[in-house]
């Protein structure tokens, strides 16, 4: 009776031991999962930011507004060894190319900075017309000229 007392107690501490074994090996796999997210969605937005800024996407609000609608599509897929974003079954950098120069995309590209009304770019020549040296009449006659005073 001793015997099978003490082989009780020997299984019950084994028994104990499989399960806290059970237990780390399960938390690690979690950890080791949660790590292997956070790893895929932050490879995600990198890539994911660097092809629509490439595509045009330059506004800050834009480019944040375009990754929160696209982000759902991008998946991280391992690729002969290493880790690279695609949508489907498209490279990353095409599908957005396909995006930003579609209907629902187009919106969120910047326009290019060219001369007209509310461009950014083309600014004019301040420069005032006429020698600005010289005598004080002289000056005085450049002045009437640029702002088309009489004299």
């Amino acid at each position: 009776e001793s015997e099978r007392d003490e082989l009780k107690s020997k299984l019950s501490e084994a028994q104990k031991a499989v399960t806290k074994a059970t237990k780390a090996a399960e938390d690690a796999a979690k950890k080791a999962a949660d790590t292997e997210s956070a790893f895929n969605n932050t490879l995600r937005d990198q890539q994911l930011t660097e092809s629509l800024t490439k595509a045009g996407v330059t506004n800050p609000v834009h480019l944040k507004a375009a990754k929160a609608l696209l982000a759902a599509q991008v998946s991280v897929v391992d690729d002969n060894g290493s880790k690279v974003a695609k949508a489907g079954d498209k490279a990353l950098g095409d599908f957005i190319t396909e995006w930003a120069g579609g209907d629902e995309g187009k919106h969120f590209v910047a326009a290019p900075d060219t001369t007209g009304g509310g461009s950014h770019g083309g600014h004019r020549n301040t420069t005032p017309k006429g020698d600005m040296g010289g005598s004080r009449e002289e000056r005085a006659a450049a002045i009437a000229s640029r702002f088309n005073i009489p004299q």
